[in-house]
């Protein structure tokens, strides 16, 4: 089993503000600033298919962790 890493990153806080906005703030452990991008999946659960062709034609499928849209954006001053 690998090591845990010895240093501390820092700390990273994301939350739902609106159905489809999140607000994210990312507070260094040093206080340093680097340039950050943050990368955010909307995810479906529970969702059926009706497979029309194919080895799986004629089936339902269900399926878990679907990503439906995959966004990003910079972050500046650790707010995005």
């Amino acid at each position: 089993m690998p090591s845990a890493a010895a240093e501390t990153t820092g700390t990273l806080k994301i939350s739902v503000v609106e159905a489809e906005k999140v607000a994210a703030s990312f507070q260094s452990a040093n206080g340093e600033t680097k340039r950050l991008e943050l990368h955010v999946a909307a995810l479906g659960f529970g969702l059926n298919v009706h497979v029309k062709a194919g080895e799986n034609g004629g089936r339902k499928l269900l399926h878990d962790f679907v990503v439906l849209s995959l966004e990003h954006a910079q972050m500046a001053g650790g707010q995005g």
